[in-house]
């Protein structure tokens, strides 16, 4: 029997300020952004009737089960046959669906035209059907098939329920040249079926085009080798593929199987649309357990499988099946017939590493050493000061892990942990909430142990001081008119303005530009008013980042022609974040040049900066120091903010609601200190720009002569005849001297040269 160890483990879990000796270390880079992870996807295929015979709690149940308390993303079923002919089907999973759709409105269906009808499909020499091939030598058997795929979809359609995506193969085999036979099913039969579609008259309930998925092989390797074939020698086949799916029954359990597949994408979404918990050879798991496989053991396979995928890339990741009769680890939860519903033990590893994290989540990087047989996964949404971290112990060994936040990794400044959550499943605990705890002091690092087999999921905040040190900055480029070199005509929807809309997320929010006509491509961007701007994001690819924009210029109209601000060659972040030096700009231009994929797929463009800034901040010393600078005219100014640093130490407002463009700081000051002085203009809407230049005034040694207006040392003739000379003068004038206005109102009158005289007299008592 192993030691249990995990609880106690937790129970005692404490920030540390050094790393332990012993301890493995993991290190989550905050900013490295890499795909979008959908959720999780779920099939309801063979054990559908044991879902429609339970009573109508037991149904409500299961759906609360797979459809709230996971982030079930899509739905699957498969389909082998037309509505008419097995209606029982259709009909059952739309009920199903239905069940789900309760607890997650935006669930989206996903089927697979498993096999086709009889008059369809090849025969053999032995006059027997051969199941999931197609006929090429039937007269029109592409449009025969197409008139299939239509009405899977007219078949659900009519039961109240919307196909999104429509799978075309189910585990083909692997060799090149079937890849090309069967590659005309999506170069061929979808030609027809958007053209059925298109038409009121075969198409009459306005059913739109699914997302078409393939090719769906037994093995992660072999989509690759798929792909490879069409983009060769079937191009147009590659070109209706709208999401590039694999199993993972053979090598699923290897992160750079995903990653060799994710290459060659072109951008499109990667799911693995079909994976159990079950052991198989080669995983590891097999060859400790073998047959005899435990239930318990369930959690770690299946964490450790959707680990390795999303680390290679995946979008979306299906289990087959939601439900069984028997609560293996093939299914996620467990439906007797006519009978009750239970969790099987797969359901917490799975749940753990799907949704603990919301749904459309982005992956980030992390630097994983000295750990074992040990899976990680992170992720993060930009924006939010919080990380999930998913640590799958693989072993029959505990781990003592040390765990940090960082912008970058290893080598960057930890941004601090505040609190932690954790929840844990191994062999006697299942989604277990172990830790729960908000530091009073910020912490570098975190420190743990795991026990064997063991899914550990965490949910981090850390310090949002140390990531957003600048609260004014904004995304000066939202929602303002845009222009582009061109736009995808076929896809109507995806126009520029989807560019700067805030969303970038979605698949439906994006800039295309137009079909193959690759590069260059432009977007300009009208932001109708000065603005100081300072980085640019670009979120490229389609299904999560991808197909980064790898050469591109930044930039702004000077009133006569472009000036680039920001040059970038061989970029290969779909996801970037470029700094450059401040500059202000009302009109700008990304000038993409180089780039992955035919076209430009263009999530989102952020450009970050404030209002416009004031400008020519100017302090000038004396019995008070006079701040004076540039006023800003027009575009919903209200009034000016007023900021004071004290020897380099951190901004304080000392002056708000300001109407003119001049400030006396009357404050006390003490000699010797260096004061620091920025300020701000505040719009109609209260929105803040940034800060103007920097002016300094450090204070020299105490005088006590404040009519000392030469800062000579001495309150004498010298200074009774400077402010004689500038008499009647205001500010602007030539003559005017800021420290002898001494009532600040802007003009040197006889009430300051009477406070002069008040002065001098003091000095001449101190002699």
């Amino acid at each position: 029997m192993r030691k249990k160890t995990l609880s106690l483990a937790f129970a005692g879990l404490a920030a540390v300020t050094t790393m332990s000796a012993h301890a493995g270390t993991i290190s989550v880079k905050a900013n490295d952004y890499q795909q979008v992870f959908e959720g999780a996807g779920g099939t309801i295929d063979g054990y559908l009737g044991h879902w429609i015979s339970l009573n109508d709690e037991n149904q409500d149940l299961a759906a609360r089960m797979v459809a709230q308390d996971i982030n079930l993303a899509y739905v699957k079923n498969y389909m082998s046959d037309y509505p008419d002919v097995i209606p029982d089907n259709y009909t059952n999973f739309a009920e199903a669906v239905n069940d789900l759709k309760v607890y997650n409105p935006d669930l989206r269906v996903h089927i697979t035209v498993n096999n086709l009808p009889d008059h369809l499909e090849k025969v053999n020499k032995k006059g027997k059907n051969v199941k999931g091939e197609h006929d090429p030598n039937i007269p029109d058997i592409y449009k025969k098939v197409a008139d299939y795929y239509y009405r899977v979809l007219e078949g659900f359609h009519v039961r109240g329920v919307k196909v999104d995506q429509l799978d075309l193969l189910n585990e083909p085999g692997g060799a090149a040249k079937f890849a090309l036979y069967q590659g005309r099913l999506f170069s061929d039969a979808i030609e027809e079926l958007k053209l059925i579609l298109a038409d009121p008259s075969t198409n009459p309930y306005n059913i739109e085009m699914p997302e078409i998925v393939g090719p769906s092989t037994w093995g992660v390797t072999s989509s690759r080798k798929w792909v490879e074939a069409w983009q060769g020698d079937l191009p147009q086949a590659w070109e209706n593929v709208d999401v590039l799916s694999t199993h993972g029954y053979s090598g699923g359990w290897i992160s750079q199987n995903y990653t060799n597949v994710s290459q060659v994408a072109d951008g499109r979404p990667f799911y693995n649309n079909e994976q159990t918990g079950k052991l198989q050879s080669g995983d590891g798991l097999h060859e400790v357990f073998g047959n005899s496989e435990p239930d318990y053991i369930g959690d770690v396979s299946m964490a450790m499988r959707v680990s390795d995928a999303i680390n290679g890339g995946v979008n979306a990741f299906f289990v087959f099946n939601l439900n069984n009769s028997s609560g293996n680890n093939a299914a996620l939860i467990r439906t007797k017939f006519k009978g009750a519903v239970s969790k099987s033990k797969v359901y917490a590893g799975f749940k753990q590493v799907t949704s603990t994290q919301p749904m459309n989540s982005y992956r980030v990087t992390s630097d994983v050493t000295g750990l074992g047989n040990t899976r990680v996964v992170t992720f993060r949404n930009p924006g939010e000061n919080v990380a999930y971290v998913h640590v799958t112990n693989v072993s029959d060994q505990p781990q003592d892990v040390d765990l940090n936040i960082t912008a970058n990794g290893v080598g960057s400044a930890a941004y601090g942990i505040t609190a932690i959550e954790a929840v844990v499943s191994d062999e006697t605990l299942d989604e277990a909430l172990v830790m729960d705890e908000t530091y009073t002091t910020v912490q570098d690092r975190v420190s743990f142990s795991t026990t064997p087999y063991s899914v550990n999921s965490f949910k981090i905040t850390f310090d949002s001081e140390k990531i957003f040190p600048n609260q004014t900055a904004f995304n000066v480029a939202l929602n303002k008119p845009t222009t582009v070199s061109s736009e995808y005509e076929y896809l109507t929807h995806y126009t520029s303005n989807q560019a700067v809309d805030g969303n970038i997320v979605g698949d439906d929010s994006r800039w295309l530009s137009e079909k193959g006509t690759g590069y260059p491509q432009w977007i300009e961007i009208d932001l109708q008013e000065k603005h100081t701007i300072n980085s640019l994001s670009l979120y490229t690819g389609v299904g999560g980042y991808k197909n980064a924009i790898s050469d591109f210029q930044l930039q702004k109209w000077d009133g006569q022609a472009w000036e680039t601000i920001l040059d970038i060659a061989s970029n290969v972040d779909p996801a970037g974040t470029f700094d450059f030096a401040p500059t202000t700009a009302d009109l700008l231009r990304v000038n993409m040049t180089q780039g992955g994929g035919k076209e430009v797929r263009l999530y989102e463009v952020e450009v970050m900066g404030n209002k416009a800034a004031p400008a020519n901040l100017t302090a000038t010393p004396g019995a008070g120091t006079l701040l004076t600078w540039d006023g800003i005219a027009g575009a919903g100014f209200e009034t000016y903010n007023l900021y004071e640093s004290l020897n380099g130490g951190a901004y304080q407002l000392i002056a708000s609601d300001l109407q003119d463009n001049r400030y006396i700081n009357s404050g006390s000051v003490s000699p010797g200190d260096l004061y620091a002085y920025v300020v701000t203009a505040v719009d109609l809407n209260g929105s803040e720009s940034g800060f103007s230049n920097t002016v300094q005034v450090e204070v020299g040694p105490p005088t006590g002569l404040t009519g000392d207006i030469n800062f000579d040392g001495v309150t004498d003739l010298h200074d009774a005849l400077m402010i004689r000379s500038a008499l009647r003068s205001s500010e602007g004038d030539s003559n005017f001297i800021p420290q002898a206005d001494y009532n600040h109102n802007g003009i040197i009158d006889m009430s300051d040269y009477r406070k002069w005289i008040t002065y001098f007299r003091m000095f001449l008592r101190s002699m």
